[in-house]
């Protein structure tokens, strides 16, 4: 945000908005149940509504994030911050690979939104820092002139050698070069074994899956034939011990065999338990939409927009939604992004026509 009084301000708008956006989620209920993607994206929105007043005058970098506890994923997503940093087994690496959105407070971000995700595992720490941590004087050059790092994986050095320790890690940087800029550094450290859809394994069950049987089913597609298969093998197990991958074929089968509320029960199930899987999200948003429950599929949708925002069949899904439920403005947005994506798309173009009508 710059050296000077106005980034002094700056710092001090940002804290007091973002205190207040999360007072009001440890208060108000329609904050504090939001799934994260769409948290972060309030939240972001927020902060940028409040910077944009300022013209261009007043810009601000920021990592913002949320971890789940249970399942280890970290959602997050960087305004030019410098790069986020994992530390795992004794290596510092980046967990971002390019620049994806500006700094808040320039005009017309919003459709720029992306919220990540990363899959934390026992014993991983992340080092959020400004870019004090790379601004470091290393002395004066032949003419007189100022040195500055511009080696940015020194940081990544700095971590590695301080084995992750964070007073250590400020040291080291000092030792480095001479600080030129604040220095502000977040470590976030995660403790336990994750719990996730894929990590479940099928050890306890009594017999073999997926089995011969029911991949043959797959090929063919006999729905029909893949559902009793898979309803006699869930005979077989007690549903505390259904295995989540188990249930997640089920749903998949049931969806594609037409049985939409028996898919959506499940789905609901797992995606409560297991926020990372995308299609999972996408398919009950697809039956929310097949039984006119529009606000849980335009929910739903906008969780895989912010995720996937090039997913195409979501973005038309989400069109269609909106139109449904009569949001002139969100459905033509959509259907522009939809329209630079595959300008041939029909059903894309049906929807328009519907808009027109």
């Amino acid at each position: 945000m710059g050296k000077s009084i106005q980034g002094a301000s700056g710092a001090l708008v940002l804290g007091v908005v973002f205190r207040s956006f999360v007072s009001r989620t440890k208060t108000v209920s329609s904050y504090y149940s939001q799934p994260p993607e769409l948290w972060l994206n309030e939240c972001f929105l927020e902060l940028q509504n409040i910077f944009e007043a300022f013209d261009g005058s007043m810009l601000v970098s920021v990592v913002l994030g949320l971890v789940d506890l249970k399942s280890g994923i970290l959602f997050f997503l960087n305004a030019e911050h410098p790069p986020t940093v994992l530390y795992r087994n004794g290596v510092a690496s980046f967990i971002e690979d390019k620049l994806e959105l500006r700094k808040i407070g320039i005009i017309g971000l919003e459709s720029k939104m992306k919220v990540k995700t990363f899959f934390l595992e026992k014993g991983d720490s992340i080092f959020v820092g400004s870019d004090g941590r790379d601004d470091l004087l290393l002395g004066v050059g032949p003419e007189g002139m100022p040195v500055i790092n511009e080696d940015e994986l020194q940081f990544l050095k700095r971590i590695e050698e301080s084995k992750g320790d964070l007073d250590l890690l400020v040291k080291g940087i000092q030792n480095y070069g001479e600080l030129t800029d604040d220095l502000s550094i977040v470590k976030l450290s995660y403790l336990k074994e994750p719990v996730r859809l894929e990590s479940i394994s099928n050890h306890n069950l009594s017999f073999k899956f997926p089995d011969e049987t029911y991949s043959k089913y797959l090929r063919l597609e006999n729905w029909e034939d893949t559902i009793y298969h898979l309803e006699n093998l869930t005979s077989k197990i007690s549903s505390e011990t259904m295995p989540p991958v188990f249930k997640k074929e089920l749903a998949k089968v049931y969806y594609k065999a037409g049985k939409y509320e028996e898919a959506l029960s499940l789905f609901e199930e797992l995606i409560s338990e297991f926020p990372e899987d995308v299609e999972m999200i996408f398919n009950a948003s697809l039956i929310y939409k097949r039984f006119e429950r529009f606000h849980q599929a335009i929910e739903l949708g906008e969780r895989v927009l912010l995720r996937e925002p090039e997913f195409l069949d979501n973005i038309v899904h989400l069109a269609e939604s909106y139109l449904l439920v009569h949001k002139r403005e969100a459905t033509l947005k959509l259907l522009e992004k939809a329209e630079q994506l595959d300008p041939n798309n029909s059903n894309a173009k049906n929807i328009r026509i519907q808009l027109n009508s």
